[in-house]
């Protein structure tokens, strides 16, 4: 019996673009094998050259997961620098490579037999799709007889880990409703993220109350999201940008992110007599203003970003160990960082291509750490409840 696949039309549309890629996926982060795929990949018919890189370049993790010990400036050793290709593929074949290697930007979640199947938004030729297609990120369902070449790539929701949340039953459902949301053009992004922070605390209640109730629940709140009264209320928000800002800090400051994009952020952000950032919020509201005016030729690239983002987040469950609004808050703090980004390239130049280009990259740079940092949820959760901001309300001023 085969799986039902759900995925969006730029998962089918990519297409790697090898050496030409200007952000290439062979730097910056563990690159993880398992044992068979390393001694597959030892006992293979190689060169001399490839087999002293071979000796040389893995390590044993703490759980004893095999990890490529990077270069000093972070780049696999396997990686040719001048092709910008991989020694090991062009020697050998992809079929030598890690499932974690030949798979990406692939991965997605498995529950109820049910693929969800997303290509990461670090990828720059994904980040290409998305922008350039208003349609690319709409998700359809292709049938009940699909057969993964490899699950590996994918986080399984196990029959154990239900039983200990029962909410994951209807992670599916919970997607269809959230996405939903998100996808709906009659009103701005950033009003349908706010439509979701309600709906988001309303089924935390029932998650934690009575769990078998969700359905019943997305029925009831599907009726109310689209009430026009509901959608210019929260249209009318205005915003408040210390908590927008001060969200978007906690996730950039002494981090991975915020350390790979300092350059770029140097144009908005800077330091205090005591050494920490800050924002001017009119420079920050000056630049955005400016950004979403570049944008305004493709009005939907922030909402499929937004959408792909909500993809790649493994939404509405990034972290299994915290309720349905927990995680949507993560997810707002995440599109905060979006807006942040497009200001802050939006500051640091006045050619709309390069501002473009930077934003790119940023956007892309940003979304590996967000996807795969363990602590991501439980960060910006504190951080909320430290600052006495943990409410749907409060969200909504983090997305505004």
């Amino acid at each position: 019996m085969g799986y039902t696949l759900k995925t969006a039309q730029y998962v089918n549309d990519f297409q790697c673009i090898g050496g030409k890629c200007t952000m290439d996926c062979c730097r910056g982060w563990n690159i993880l094998w398992a044992d068979e795929e390393v001694e597959s990949l030892k006992k293979s018919k190689h060169s001399d050259e490839l087999d002293e890189l071979i000796k040389a370049s893995f390590e044993k993790t703490d759980n004893g997961i095999n990890k490529i010990v990077l270069m000093p400036d972070g780049d696999c050793p396997f990686h040719d620098k001048e092709d910008r290709l991989c020694k090991i593929q062009k020697e050998l074949g992809a079929e030598y490579l890690s499932s974690v290697c030949r798979n990406y930007p692939i991965s997605g979640t498995v529950n109820n037999r049910i693929i969800t199947k997303v290509r990461y938004l670090s990828c720059p030729a994904v980040f290409d799709l998305i922008t350039k297609d208003e349609k690319s990120c709409d998700v359809y369902v292709y049938g009940k007889d699909y057969e993964p070449t490899n699950l590996r790539v994918y986080r399984i929701d196990t029959i154990d880990m239900v039983k200990e949340n029962p909410t994951l039953k209807y992670r599916n459902d919970l997607f269809d409703f959230f996405y939903g949301i998100l996808s709906d053009k009659k009103r701005d992004i950033h009003t349908s993220l706010i439509i979701g922070t309600l709906a988001a605390q309303t089924l935390s209640k029932l998650e934690m109350s009575s769990p078998d109730r969700i359905p019943e629940g997305i029925t009831a709140l599907t009726k109310q999201i689209n009430s026009p009264a509901l959608v210019k209320s929260l249209s009318d928000i205005e915003p408040n940008y210390k908590v927008k800002l001060g969200a978007v800090q906690c996730m950039l400051d002494g981090t991975t992110v915020g350390d790979k994009l300092s350059e770029i952020l140097s144009s908005i952000r800077k330091k205090n007599i005591e050494g920490k950032f800050f924002v001017a919020i009119q420079t920050y509201i000056t630049n955005l203003e400016k950004f979403y005016k570049i944008c305004s030729t493709k009005p939907f690239i922030i909402r499929n970003i937004v959408r792909c983002l909500y993809m790649c987040e493994f939404m509405p469950f990034s972290d299994n160990n915290y309720n349905i609004f927990d995680n949507y808050a993560y997810f707002c703090a995440s599109v905060a960082l979006i807006d942040f980004f497009g200001a802050a390239t939006a500051a640091g130049s006045d050619n709309p291509n390069e501002i473009f280009e930077r934003f790119k990259t940023a956007v892309c740079l940003a979304s590996h750490p967000l996807c795969h940092n363990s602590d991501r949820v439980k960060m910006i959760i504190d951080y909320l409840k430290d600052i006495d901001c943990y409410s749907a309300g409060h969200l909504a001023l983090i997305v505004k």
